[in-house]
């Protein structure tokens, strides 16, 4: 068993995508938990179920879309903290008034640990997705800031990459 088990969830019309990301990580040679939903589910609920499908590993989630360009074997070095995520900026260009850049959290990529915090943060942020709030707003972000005694580590944008980043290399891109 390795440290960490690679997670993602899909259904009946991301198939496609569940087998190329599979197979992307049998090639790196990453154990994987790939799962088929029936129903509407959200990102947070479907962690926190393989962090009980794996209660000896870490979980490292990637949305079903994620490219694996090259090894995940350093996220467990990487990420000491409860959860780890990549953060980028926003720039509103298009604002009537100069604004000021948000620190936003890109969500493509979340590293769990089994820890209490890990749950807490993956639980707020359940609860705030099931709010369905307008459009502009960000749940995990909040959740962020509203769960308690949590760590967080800022995982390399390597990790969670677009095109828009403009890097030569990555080990998972999206998009």
């Amino acid at each position: 068993m390795s440290e960490f088990v690679a997670c993602s969830y899909y259904d009946a019309k991301e198939t496609h995508l569940a087998v190329r990301l599979s197979q992307d990580l049998q090639n790196h040679h990453h154990e994987w938990n790939i799962i088929r939903v029936q129903t509407a589910t959200t990102k947070p609920f479907e962690i926190l179920l393989a962090l009980d499908r794996n209660p000896r590993q870490m979980i490292i989630y990637m949305d079903i879309d994620a490219r694996i360009q090259a090894t995940l074997d350093e996220l467990p070095v990487l990420v000491r903290a409860d959860i780890g995520l990549v953060f980028h900026t926003v720039f509103n260009r298009r604002a009537p008034r100069p604004t000021p850049p948000r620190f936003v959290a890109r969500t493509g990529t979340i590293v769990a640990r089994q820890t209490p915090g890990a749950r807490r943060f993956l639980a707020t942020w359940d609860r705030l997705l099931r709010l369905r709030f307008g459009i502009d707003w960000n749940p995990a972000g909040i959740a962020m800031w509203q769960a308690t005694d949590v760590s967080f580590t800022m995982l390399p944008v390597r990790f969670a990459a677009t095109r828009a980043d403009g890097l030569l290399f990555a080990n998972v891109w999206f998009g």
